[in-house]
């Protein structure tokens, strides 16, 4: 779902929200929510992945263009009441597992190179698709597929997410946000 649906979504939600609870009450809960956005990710791997040979220039037009319209949603949903936003950054795409990831045993995973499900260079891609090969146990793995982390990979960015300290999550960790009135 793109991001302009999502915000037609959330304008929607807001409408319900002011009707069920009221103008002032509505208000109180969006300026007290956390708006958790993960942003560009997608939009990054697939432009690298279809413009493989672009040039610098035209990759960072193509960023300024992805910026552009979150800062346009963020400014929405600042309009409309929300006043907390945490914002789950783009992973390097050079560790996806069509490269690598360097020291994975120092997060507790024994392959940081080679994904879970896939097939070719590193097991990235076609996880699903044709002749692949499956890992025994995911848990070991950073990567399930060429694009997409593992459960314990996510559960271990989650609680760093969550609670990790300011120099990695900073200004603030999600669960500060959440204790900010």
């Amino acid at each position: 779902m793109n991001l302009n649906t999502q915000l037609e979504n959330f304008k929607k939600v807001v409408t319900l929200l002011v009707e069920k609870k009221g103008e002032q009450e509505a208000k109180n809960i969006l300026t007290s929510s956390v708006y958790l956005f993960s942003m560009g990710g997608n939009d990054y791997f697939r432009y690298n992945m279809q413009y493989s040979n672009s040039t610098k220039s035209e990759r960072v037009a193509f960023m300024q263009t992805v910026v552009a319209n979150l800062t346009n949603g963020f400014k929405e949903i600042y309009a409309l009441g929300g006043r907390k936003f945490a914002i789950q950054n783009v992973g390097p795409l050079g560790c996806l597992p069509s490269t690598k990831a360097n020291h994975p045993e120092l997060n507790g995973f024994k392959e940081g190179k080679v994904a879970c499900c896939g097939s070719g260079l590193y097991n990235g891609r076609n996880c699903g698709k044709g002749s692949y090969n499956l890992c025994k146990n995911p848990s070991e793995y950073v990567f399930f597929d060429g694009g997409h982390t593992t459960q314990n990979t996510n559960r271990q960015l989650a609680e760093l997410l969550w609670s990790g300290e300011p120099t990695v999550t900073g200004p603030y960790n999600v669960k500060q946000l959440f204790e900010f009135p």
